[in-house]
């Protein structure tokens, strides 16, 4: 089991965020017609970065642990939000396209698709539901 502490604090400028997780520093904004300055991605597409992230690692730690050739490795998404009412919204669907060339026959390949799909932790957390804690300090 690994534990992950991220820290966020708002900066000066309407809606950024900087985001603190180990020696990385990221920020987070929203676009100019959401009246962000667009300094960065918004929390969504950190989101969809983070499931296209974890496919794309997943898949040459696969690849790698098979000894496969795995070549051109390309993930991409598109996510799609609803808007819930009373200022809520989420993300209600994202469709995703992993494309990657090797030496594999289909049906080899599509075992390997499936495995990579299997342990991938976004991927994993995002249809299982995450069990989260939110409170006041």
């Amino acid at each position: 089991m690994s534990k992950y502490v991220i820290n966020s604090e708002m900066r000066q400028s309407d809606y950024q965020v900087m985001n603190h997780a180990g020696e990385h520093q990221f920020i987070a904004d929203e676009p100019v017609i959401a009246k962000g300055t667009d300094a960065g991605p918004n929390p969504v597409q950190y989101l969809i970065a983070a499931l296209n992230s974890c496919l794309a690692i997943s898949a040459k730690a696969v690849a790698n642990n098979r000894h496969i050739d795995m070549r051109n490795l390309k993930v991409s998404s598109t996510g799609e939000t609803a808007n819930l009412g009373k200022g809520r919204s989420a993300v209600t669907h994202i469709d995703t396209t992993v494309s990657f060339d090797c030496d594999l026959s289909a049906e080899d390949k599509q075992k390997l698709f499936d495995r990579i799909v299997d342990v991938c932790t976004v991927h994993e957390s995002l249809t299982g539901g995450v069990e989260m804690n939110i409170k006041l300090a």
